[in-house]
This record gives structure tokens, sequence and C-alpha cells, in this order.
């Protein structure tokens, strides 16, 4: 078996003829496109990493843009960065020449005067090569220079029946020809990685399978998450699939029934004449930035709240000392800190240590209480009942009328708070939210007599039921 295809100067094969635009990063990848667009032959993507990450991500990002310069459906590629990225054009032109001896260009937009000067540099650079491309002739080779990838789209019962071994079908003859097949999605593996370790070439080839689809799992078990709360997605379910082991073995069928030569990192260069390799790609869910995300949420939330708290303490004094003492000794983000050290450092904790930490966490605000001195009398209960029923009531309603009122915008909500606060304090806090959209609960409306500020909505609430709304009020 043949196909026809172009010979590039590193060796290898590819079917296309394209040029491509590179944007280095984010910051590069409208220039990029601008570019593409005005040379017909021309081709670009949209780079959304390249500057700002840490070592590993970085490298992630350089494998990637490195692999799309090599691939040798692309003649030769102009490479386009804005000049203060992570990814510095010296850093990216070195890992592409590293994998190819291709034609490659480059055009720095902060070097050459600015987004037109570049864009007019870079499109010479790009009609140069698409001319010099077109020059050449298709060649027949034979089936072993070629290299596939399959992948899955949106899954159903019938992916596995008939969509995917029939992949599988093609995946077989290529390799039987000589070629290359890639599997990809491992997170699609679980469930079903023994049966494709069964069909390893080698012992380390099968223990990668079972290594790469651990590490997958254990990114989200160090956070409390089971990957299986998002795969398989409402679409997969919809369609009929009801578990993420019934859309592995569906997945699978794609690698056909070939032994397994390779396991390879993300975005890693694969050469020709393989066989079946497996690639480990990522899933949806990058949940080691998702559990950072989260702490750093939380310290500046907690950070937040403690200066405000501080700036409108009853006393009305404050200074900054003050302020950073309270935020350092804050137990929420002392525990932050504590999680970030964590992060960084790569340490876990064990599961058998995380139920009961969960436990606790639920139990913090009433263990607090009692170590506060509180405590629950129900005597007591029982003579406020009619203040605790409308209050307990209010509470609950709040949900509800935010969902009504607010809709799609951000709000801040403002329990109660007001009441606490004299005429002038309650006057500076007022003008500093006017532009705000929020929610302000209280128990009655005779705070709000002295106020110069309008009200959009009024809301009546007896017993957790709006009974009466007024809009636009003039207070």
């Amino acid at each position: 078996m043949t196909f026809y295809g172009y010979r590039r100067p590193d060796g290898r094969v590819g079917v296309r003829n394209r040029v491509l635009i590179l944007p280095a990063s984010v910051c590069a990848t409208d220039t990029a496109r601008i570019i593409a667009q005005q040379v017909e032959g021309a081709i670009s993507f949209n780079n959304q990493q390249g500057c700002s990450q840490v070592a590993p991500d970085q490298q992630f990002t350089m494998d990637v843009m490195a692999g799309y310069a090599a691939n040798p459906n692309i003649y030769g590629t102009v490479v386009v960065s804005l000049g203060c990225e992570n990814c510095q054009m010296d850093l990216v032109v070195k890992a592409i020449e590293e994998r190819t001896n291709k034609p490659l260009k480059q055009v720095i937009i902060q070097e050459v005067g600015g987004t037109l000067k570049a864009v007019e540099i870079a499109v010479r650079y790009a009609k140069e090569m698409v001319a010099e491309a077109s020059m050449l002739q298709k060649e027949e080779f034979p089936l072993s220079e070629l290299i596939v990838g399959t992948e899955c789209g949106g899954s159903d019962p019938t992916s596995g029946l008939a969509a995917n071994p029939a992949i599988g079908a093609m995946s077989d003859l290529v390799v039987q020809a000589g070629g290359t097949s890639i599997l990809s999605e491992t997170s699609e593996f679980i469930g079903a990685e023994h049966i494709l370790a069964r069909r390893a070439i080698n012992k380390e080839v099968h223990d990668r399978i079972y290594e790469i689809t651990s590490r997958f799992e254990a990114h989200f078990h160090a956070v409390g998450e089971d990957v299986r709360q998002g795969n398989p997605s409402p679409g997969n379910k919809a369609g009929g699939i009801t578990t993420l082991e019934e859309k592995s073995l569906g997945c699978i069928h794609k690698g056909g029934h070939s032994p397994i030569n390779a396991v390879y990192d993300y975005a890693k260069q694969v050469e020709s004449k393989q066989g079946l390799v497996i690639m480990d790609t990522p899933g949806n869910d990058p949940s080691s930035v998702a559990a950072m995300v989260v702490t750093v949420v939380i310290t500046i939330y907690n950070t937040t709240s403690v200066v405000i708290l501080e700036m409108f303490n009853s006393e009305g004094k404050t200074d900054v000392k003050t302020i950073l003492v309270n935020v350092v000794k804050n137990p929420l983000l002392q525990g932050a800190m504590v999680g970030l050290v964590f992060f960084f450092l790569g340490i876990h904790v064990p599961k058998s240590l995380l139920t009961p930490i969960a436990a606790f966490a639920d139990a913090t605000s009433p263990v607090a209480l009692f170590v506060l001195g509180g405590t629950l009398h129900f005597n007591a209960i029982r003579g406020n009942l009619k203040y605790l029923v409308p209050a307990l009531s209010l509470k609950l309603s709040e949900i509800e009328l935010v969902k009504r009122t607010v809709k799609d915008y951000p709000v801040l909500l403002l329990d109660d708070v007001l009441s606490e606060l004299d005429g002038k304090r309650q006057e500076h806090l007022l003008s500093e939210i006017s532009h705000i959209q929020t929610l302000i609960t209280c128990t009655g409306l005779d705070e709000f007599v002295n106020s110069r500020f309008q009200m959009d909505k009024i809301f009546k609430i007896v017993e957790g039921t709006v009974e009466s709304e007024e809009l636009c009020v003039q207070l």
C-alpha cells in the first residue's frame, strides 16, 4: 500500500504542504492570525499559553509549538513573538531546530517597531515560503512512512460498536504496513487499562500504561475529587453511555488489536515506523491547577475580609500594622498558606487522613462556639421562637430572592450590616458600593430613613414569603 506526500529535509513525509505562522505566546496570537489571513497557503492557531507559566507548564507549551513546526505537513514556519514573553524567541527557535531542519523565519513585534511592521515583514516571509512550497511535487511513498493519530468525538454506545472498531481496523492496516498509529486520551483508558497492558510489547510498556492512568486518577484524588464526576459528560450520558469504564472500553477500540510498542509523554515527537504507540494526553480537567487556584482564591477572599472588617471596626480606628497582624493570625489564611506549601512541594495527603479532616472541617463552627463558651438551651429557643422563625425564614428566602432579581450579574450581599453602623459610616459604606449591584437585608426600614441613596427595589418578606415589593423608591 502506498500514499502520495511530500518528503521534508528532515526525512519525514507529510500529506499537506502548508506554511505555519506560529505565535510564540498569547500576546502574538492575533498578529499571527492577521498574517495567515493575508497569505493563501498559510495557517495559524490560537496559542493561549507562552507567558506567565511555571517551568513544567512552559515545557509543555514549548513541546507543542516545536511539534507543530516539525509536523511533516508543514513546509516551513514563521515564528512571531511579542518580545517579552516567557517563551522567548531564541528558546522557541532552539526547540524547533532540535526537531527539524525545515525553513524557519522569525519576527519579534517589539523589535521591528510594532504590529503593523511585524505583519508586513512576516507576510513577506510567508509568501516567499508558499512560493517555494508550491514548487514541490507529490511523490508516492510506502505506508510505512505514515503517522496517524486517533481521537474520539462525542462518544455514545455506537462509538464502541462501529466507529472506533472501524478506526481500529485502519490502525491495524497502517501498523501491518510498517507505519505508526497513535492511541491517545489517557482519561479514557481508566477501567480498560488492564486490557491495553496485556498487549504491551514488554514489561516497561506494560508498567507505563498503568503508570499514566494511575497518575491521572491520582491528580483528582489529591484534591478529594473523582474523575468520574465529570466523565462521562452529559452528552455521553444522553447518548446512552452510563460509566467511564463503558466509555473506555469503546475508546480503546481505536487501537485495533496490534501490540503496543511504546508510551510517549505529552507532545513528545513520535518517529515513523513505530507500530502502535500510546501518547499520554491530558483529560479535560487540569486538577493540579484547579487545586492551586482554589487555594489562592481562599487567600484573596479572606485577606480582603480581614482588611474590610478592620477598616469598619467599632472604634473607627485602624492602622496598617494592626491589619497585617490580623491577616497573619487569620486561621483560614494560615491553612491556605500551609496548602500552598503542600502543593508546591508535591506533598499528597493520604486519603485515610482526608476523610477525618473533612469531617472535622464540617464541625469547626459548632466546636468553635463551644470553645468560646457558647451553649444550647432548648428553653431559650422555645422562648424566642417568635424571633427565630422570621429570622430563619428570611435567611432561607434570600437565596430565592437573589435568583429572581440579580440574574447573571455579580451581587454583593450585606446581611443586616447597616444596623450595626452609625449614620456617617452608613453613608460612607453606601457611597463606596453605589456602583455595585447589592442586596441589603434588614429587620426594618428605620435605619434607611436618613439615607440619600436610591434603592431600586424594596421587598417585604413575612415568614419566608415575599409579601410585596416596591420599585424605584427614593428613601
